[in-house]
Order: C-alpha cells, then sequence, then structure tokens
C-alpha cells in the first residue's frame, strides 16, 4: 500500500511472501526460520517503539468511516467492521458478507474456495493465538455501486502463542503479526480475497522463543 501526493509516494507499506519464496527455491521454513532467529539480521527482534510506529504509520487518528461518515456503501466501515469481527473471535461475517464461492489467495500458497475452508483457516490462526486481537491501521478504496469495490486493508494483530497446530508446540510466546488484504466486493459481497501476512517473520519469532526456552540457565 502506498500514499502519494501530486504524483509523488510518500509513504509506503510492503510485504513479500517470503515463506512461498523459500518453499520454491526448496528451503525448509522451520529450519531457516531458526537459523535466522539464533543468527538475526540487523533491526530484529523489533523493539516495542518500532512495532508502534509501524502500526500507527499513516493511520487516521479516527477511522474515515467515523471523522467523516458516507451514505450509501462506506468501505472504511466495511472494512473495520468485518476485520474486527471475524478476526477477533465472532466470525459470523464470514456467512453474511462472503460469496458462498470466495476463491481465496493467501500467504505461503495458501489457495482454496468457499466459506467453509475460510472458516477453516481462520479457526487454525486462531487456535495458535487464542487471545488474538487485530486492529485496522488503514484502509484503501477505489470504485463505485455499479462497477463494484477494490478495498485494501492494512492491519496488524498480536497474540500469544498458547495454542498448538499451525505453529507446532505452544511457547507462550507474545508475537506480533501484520499484513495486507484486498477484497473485490460488489452489492456488500467480498467476491475474492488476496491476503499476505509476515507469515515467516512469525515463525521467526517461534523459533526465537523455543530456542531460549530450550537453552539451559547459565
Amino acid at each position: 500500500n502506498c500514499v502519494s501526493l501530486g504524483n509523488d509516494i510518500f509513504l509506503e507499506h510492503v510485504l513479500y511472501n517470503t515463506s512461498a519464496m523459500l518453499q520454491q527455491l526448496g528451503v525448509g521454513l522451520w529450519e531457516e526460520a531458526g537459523r535466522l532467529a539464533a543468527d538475526p539480521p540487523a533491526g530484529w527482534p523489533r523493539s516495542a517503539e518500532i512495532w508502534n510506529q509501524l502500526r500507527s504509520a499513516g493511520s487516521p487518528e479516527r477511522p474515515l468511516s467515523e471523522a467523516d461518515p458516507v451514505e450509501g456503501f462506506d468501505p472504511d466501515a466495511f472494512a473495520q467492521i468485518i476485520h474486527n469481527n471475524i478476526w477477533n473471535g465472532d466470525r459470523s461475517a464470514i456467512a453474511e458478507n462472503y460469496a458462498p464461492g470466495l476463491p481465496f489467495e493467501g500467504t505461503t500458497e495458501r489457495l482454496f474456495t468457499g466459506t467453509e475452508a475460510y472458516h477453516a483457516y481462520v479457526g487454525e490462526l486462531r487456535a495458535a493465538f487464542p487471545d488474538l486481537r487485530l486492529q485496522v491501521d488503514e484502509v484503501y478504496w477505489m470504485g463505485n455501486d455499479a462497477d463494484g469495490w477494490l478495498i485494501s486493508t492494512r492491519w496488524s494483530a498480536e497474540g500469544t502463542h498458547s495454542g498448538g497446530g499451525l505453529y507446532r508446540e505452544p511457547t507462550g510466546n507474545a508475537c506480533q503479526i501484520w499484513g495486507i488484504t484486498q477484497w473485490r466486493v460488489k452489492d456488500g459481497r467480498i467476491e475474492q480475497e488476496w491476503q499476505l501476512f509476515n507469515e515467516f517473520d512469525l515463525m521467526m519469532q517461534i523459533a526465537k522463543a523455543r530456542r531460549v526456552r530450550e537453552l539451559p540457565e547459565l
């Protein structure tokens, strides 16, 4: 996502599908996450200050749907409500606002179709982080009611790795997750979703916590 003024981009948020790239190269994700966690690159792990800056950079003081409400379909309000509903524990919006045959493309080559699979995907992530709390950082959109809308949402979340399954045995580590979700929307229904989040970085956080836990006390 980027913000521009006068044809100049002055703020940009970029996510790379690092885990998918490593898989394509034949690199084991957990092995590489453990190696990098043991000998981390500069600036990793992030400080609390950097994390808070990442979450707030470019975010309006109040959601645009509150500060400048519009009549009719409001893309900002739509994105705020659905993200809060789905990722903070309710999930009723999946049945109400997603097309039954939704095609989904996500991080680490996730590909599936339909709301049942989407429900399972959300459940798998929340099982690993039962106390997950997601916030919407920024919403961008273009479109109209006749042609439909393209909506892009930048979000961030915090959660404790206290559940097993997707990311192996729980470590009890507080983790930082951020991502960008893009939708194609028509008549209040999400017809297609693309999503990326920092999955490989997340695996590094978990690998570091596991390494610290397993090291002998000095």
